[in-house]
């Protein structure tokens, strides 16, 4: 075999192996952001929560506090280190944003309530540089 025949057989079989990765991340983060869709549904139950409720508050941290134990039980071990990180730091806005609301903190609320969509843009960002497609995307 010829050295030009070597490299573009060497050549050819990275090019595949590194398309087969990248759909397997594309995939995994797919996965991931399927199932945080269906966990933030878990926030619909914050409407049914009236505010003049002495324990609105209770309820309202401990629907957060369910979130995020919902999200931190996603498997991520698939995913792309930078995907993980952006994910992780998306579910820290969150538990920050419900330690805000426990201690009823209102400058500390509304930090960390818009640091949850501003990770949460991170995510869909890194996601969509792994060329895996968003939520709206896959419906």
């Amino acid at each position: 075999m010829s050295i030009k025949r070597i490299s573009l057989f060497l050549i050819t079989t990275f090019y595949i192996i590194g398309c087969s990765q990248e759909a397997q991340y594309a995939r995994a983060i797919e996965k991931v952001l399927q199932e945080d869709s269906k966990y933030s549904s878990a926030l619909d139950e914050l409407s049914g929560i009236n505010q003049s409720d002495p324990d609105y508050i209770d309820k309202v941290v401990a629907v957060h506090n369910k979130v995020v134990v919902l999200m931190k039980s996603i498997d991520t071990s698939d995913c792309p280190e930078d995907f993980r990180l952006a994910y992780y730091n998306h579910i820290q806005a969150w538990k920050n944003t419900g330690e805000a609301i426990e201690s009823k903190n209102t400058k500390d609320f509304e930090y960390f309530y818009n640091r949850i969509g501003e990770t949460f843009r991170v995510v869909e960002k890194i996601a969509i540089s792994h060329k895996a497609r968003l939520v709206e995307q896959m419906k």
